[in-house]
Formats: structure tokens, C-alpha cells, sequence
């Protein structure tokens, strides 16, 4: 029999075997354990809305989170997969990782948000402490147009028990700030007594009012009690100050969050400025009234005051130019005495 060369059998072999097998595709599959923290943030996620956080498009901020949460594990999933040579344990524990991750965050932010009752609390607790300091400032510029000074003791006592009672009905960070405003109303309490006390003598006496200074020794007292009112407003002023600066760090040192302190610094901003503005007010104005005081003292039995007219008649030019410019002066800065005392009991 004839033989074939042995180039033609190995062909012959290797057609009758066919093509060679291609080596297998491993393909991310995602294990029953690896999907057990997507059940978890579904849970978390329903909370979340039922709770009502998030406002009225809770819905869909919290399904959009819920998605690009689930993206971004099976994108980072995908890259420990090919990394670690198409390895399906790994996309599993990394996909498992990233979810869980994601869920305890969402978890402890769930444990520290308040539901939508307490927020509802919180709010009607604030908005009654406006309404009640609303009608307190009506009563403090009631006395101002009628003339007479509000009693900074009873004042101070009412503001601080009104925060006090406010704070009994809030919670964590509410509640400490509350607490640190009252500890502040408190502080500055007796401070601003002192200066009501100098600003009725001064009001009790008749002010700068010529017609209720008969003798140059009543000129000499009034300016006597000008000046304590003057002292008293600067130590006012510079009390204010330092217990502003240092309301941040009571909140601090209360326990605040970053959060709540600038919420609540943020409302004290405004009407410290104002406050601060009408301590330099004031102090012109107890300049300008010292001024006047003075002027009239210094030309005691030279000008006499006109009932009829209700003006004060001076026998030189100068010092009556003097009194009319110092009058004006008073005039003016009474008048936004006047706006800020509104601005600030608004």
C-alpha cells in the first residue's frame, strides 16, 4: 500500500478536528449577596420620603440620588472588574462596598435630620417668638411717642423668659441657640438699665428744652446728667460689642452646629448693625446736646426765652447763629434716632 507524505496526514487531521475552540468570556454577574445593599438603600431611601425630608420634590431628589448611587457603584464595579483580570468576585464586592457605603451615609443623616413634624414644631415655635417680640418692640416704641422710657429691667426679664420658653419647645441646635440668646439678653440686660435710668433723668428734667432752665445752677445739672447719659451709652455701645463678637463663640461653646450658628447669626447680623449705628447716633446727639447746653450756660443772662414765639432770644448774632446750627444738629440726628429705634423694634 502506498504511503502519503506526512505533510498531507496533518492537514487531513487537523480538518477533520475543525476550528480550535476559543478560550471562555467571563462576564460581570452580580451575585445575590452583592445586590443585598441595593434592598438596603431602597428602605433607606423610602424613609427618607416618608419622613417627608427633601421638601416638595423629595420624590424625585431622592430617586435621582438612588440611581446615580447605583451608576456610580457599577462604574467603579466595572473597573475592579477588569482590573483584576474580569474577576466577578471582585465586581460583586466592590459594587456591595460602594452601595453599603452610600447607605450608612444616608442612614446616619436619616438618624440626625428631623421629621417633618418636628420641623413643623420648630417653625411654629419660631414664628411665635417673632409674633411675641413683635409685640413687645410695639409696646417699647409706644413708650418712646408717648414719652416716656421702657423700663430695660422688665424688658430684659420679658425677652429672656420668651427665649426661655421658646427653647423648651426645640431641640439639639434649635435649643442651644435659643439658650445662647437668652444667656445674651441677659448679659446685656443690665447694662442698657443703667442707660434708661440716665436717658429718663435727662427726659424727667426736660432735656435741652430752654423754657425749663430757669437758673444757670439748673444748666449746670442738666449737663451734669447729659454727660452720665453720654457715659452710660458709650459703655453701652462698647458692651454690645464685646458680647456680639463673643455670641458666635457662646454658640460654639454651647455645642451648634456651623450650620444653625450662621442661620442664626446670620438674623442677629442685621440688627447689630443697627444697634451699633444707633449707639453712634446717639452719642452725636448727647454731643450736640452738651454743646448746646453749654453755650447757653456760657451766655447766661444774654438771651431770655420767648414764650409767645417759643424761641430763644439772643442779644448777639454769634451765639445765636451758634444755638440755630447746634439745634438743627439736634433736630437731625433725633430724626434718625427716630428711624433707627423703628429699624431695630421692627
Amino acid at each position: 500500500m502506498s504511503q502519503q507524505p506526512k505533510e498531507i496526514q496533518a492537514f487531513g487531521a487537523a480538518a477533520t478536528r475543525g476550528p480550535a475552540a476559543k478560550p471562555a468570556r467571563h462576564r460581570p454577574e452580580l451575585r445575590w449577596w452583592g445586590a443585598l445593599p441595593v434592598l438596603a438603600l431602597v428602605v433607606v431611601v423610602a424613609i427618607s420620603v416618608t419622613r417627608g425630608l427633601g421638601g416638595p420634590y423629595a420624590i424625585s431628589a431622592k430617586m435621582g440620588q438612588f440611581v446615580g448611587v447605583l451608576l456610580v457603584a457599577a462604574l467603579l464595579a466595572m473597573v475592579g472588574f477588569w482590573i483584576a483580570r474580569r474577576s466577578s468576585l471582585i465586581f460583586n464586592i466592590v459594587f456591595a462596598v460602594v452601595v453599603g457605603l452610600q447607605v450608612v451615609r444616608m442612614g446616619v443623616g436619616l438618624a440626625t435630620q428631623p421629621t417633618r413634624q418636628e420641623i413643623a414644631a420648630r417653625e411654629q415655635a419660631l414664628t411665635s417668638l417673632r409674633s411675641s417680640n413683635e409685640e413687645l418692640s410695639a409696646k417699647i416704641m409706644e413708650s418712646y411717642k408717648q414719652g416716656r422710657v421702657p423700663d430695660a429691667k422688665t424688658d430684659t426679664e420679658q425677652r429672656v423668659e420668651l427665649l426661655r420658653k421658646t427653647s423648651e419647645s426645640l431641640k439639639d441646635d434649635d435649643k442651644r441657640a435659643v439658650e445662647a440668646m437668652a444667656d445674651f439678653a441677659r448679659d446685656i440686660g443690665g447694662t442698657t438699665a443703667v442707660f434708661n435710668d440716665a436717658l429718663q433723668a435727662v427726659v424727667s428734667a426736660g432735656g435741652t428744652d430752654p423754657s425749663t432752665l430757669k437758673t444757670r445752677a439748673m444748666i449746670d445739672e442738666r449737663i451734669g446728667l447729659v454727660e452720665t447719659l453720654a457715659a452710660a451709652n458709650d459703655t453701652l455701645a462698647q458692651k454690645t460689642r464685646e458680647l456680639s463678637d463673643g455670641l458666635e463663640q457662646r454658640f460654639e461653646t454651647a455645642g451648634v452646629s456651623e450650620e444653625v450658628r450662621k442661620r442664626y447669626l446670620a438674623g442677629m447680623t442685621t440688627r447689630m448693625a443697627t444697634l451699633f449705628r444707633l449707639r453712634d447716633v446717639q452719642r452725636e446727639l448727647f454731643r450736640a446736646m452738651l454743646s448746646q447746653l453749654r453755650l447757653l450756660r456760657d451766655s447766661w443772662g444774654k438771651w431770655e426765652f420767648d414764650a409767645a414765639s417759643q424761641l430763644v432770644m439772643f442779644e448777639e448774632d454769634e451765639p445765636l447763629e451758634r444755638f440755630g446750627s447746634s439745634a438743627a444738629r439736634i433736630q437731625e440726628l433725633a430724626t434718625e434716632e427716630n428711624v433707627l429705634m423703628q429699624r431695630l423694634h421692627e
